[in-house]
């Protein structure tokens, strides 16, 4: 940015430096607002200048508040082990665009905030980021529930409060493995086209008592990559837990399952393989003609007999493969639709 003396609106010189390590000067005569401006200021020794420092400020006569931020963890009954904490909550945006958003944060015991025993304010935005986090050092009791929130300030104004809250525990154990109920290895199923498949586990448990979420995975090869079917997040069954996969198609299978107690997964469970057949309604091929039922000699093929299918079949009437066979052995041939 280019300054010229056309373009001063304010100007002084021999301002006394400060003794705190900044140096200020106010200006009397009031600025319009919302226009962008350019200031500079530079050092003299008596003899010498330095170099310019360059800044961009704008006035607004009006604020508009940042948009409210939004908790991500711990959010409402989550579990929190040990310490430190760590709060995190999605970004707020400032509509002014220039305005630094910092935010203010508080840790209560209770949910109307009147006992708040940790706070913390002017926690920078992260950048490049859309979310920001802070790590409180704050001695917790094990098995109680604690409150927090989170706004966000632009200097002039704020935004409203996010809510959370947590219990902590000392420690955590993971949960077991679920066990394999339905599909298990060696298992093949006949489905009709577009039917639906279940699948079905016993119930895992946790040492620690608390509630469980249960993790589906299928693939088509053991080392279960690429995944063909996910399901997670699946709420706990009476004594068994299922999900069903819509729309199974023919193949061989591998399957796997987990829980989750709302702080770390438990182990997978075995995976186990299975084999699904499409069970397609038959199409009237028509009749067989050709070599049905004949001897097959090398003067009369050369090894090389013409198969023809019949002209019942709407999709290859007449069909004809050719394939090589084998002297002195008794070959049965069909044909069936390919779907």
């Amino acid at each position: 940015t280019v300054l010229s003396e056309e373009s001063l609106i304010f100007f002084e010189e021999n301002i006394p430096e400060g003794l705190t390590g900044e140096t200020a000067v106010a200006m009397q005569d009031l600025i319009e607002g919302n226009i962008e401006y350019v200031w500079r200021a530079r050092a003299f020794d008596g003899r010498d200048y330095g170099p310019f420092v360059v800044g961009i400020f704008s006035l607004t006569t009006q604020n508009d508040p940042p948009t409210d931020p939004e908790v991500i963890f711990p959010l409402s009954d989550q579990i929190v082990v040990g310490e430190p904490l760590i709060l995190q909550w999605q970004n707020s945006e400032d509509p002014n665009e220039r305005d630094v958003i910092n935010y203010m944060v508080d840790v209560a015991t209770d949910e109307q905030f009147t006992d708040i025993f940790a706070s913390l304010s002017n926690v920078h935005q992260a950048r490049g980021s859309v979310s920001t986090s802070t790590l409180l050092s704050i001695s917790l009791q094990p098995e109680n529930t604690y409150y927090w929130r989170v706004a966000a300030t632009d200097g002039f104004s704020t935004s409203n409060y996010s809510f959370g809250d947590f219990v902590t525990i000392e420690s955590n154990r993971p949960p077991s493995a679920p066990t394999i109920v339905s599909p298990s290895t060696g298992d093949f199923f006949t489905l009709t086209p577009e039917e639906s498949f279940t699948f079905t586990v016993g119930n895992a448990s946790d040492p620690d008592g608390h509630s469980l979420a249960y993790e589906f995975q299928v693939s088509l090869d053991r080392s279960m990559q690429p995944l063909i079917f996910g399901a997670s997040e699946i709420e706990e069954g009476i004594s068994q837990t299922e999900v069903t996969m819509e729309s199974a198609f023919e193949n061989s299978f591998f399957w796997r399952a987990r829980v989750n107690d709302g702080i770390m997964n438990g182990p997978w469970s075995d995976i186990h393989s299975f084999v699904i057949e499409i069970d397609r309604p038959a199409e009237d091929v028509g009749a067989d003609t050709g070599l049905t039922n004949a001897d097959v000699s090398p003067s009369e093929q050369a090894l090389a007999p013409t198969f023809t299918g019949g002209t019942g079949c709407t999709t290859a009437a007449n069909k004809q493969n050719t394939l090589p066979l084998w002297i002195g052995i008794l070959f049965w041939w069909t044909r069936r639709r390919k779907q």
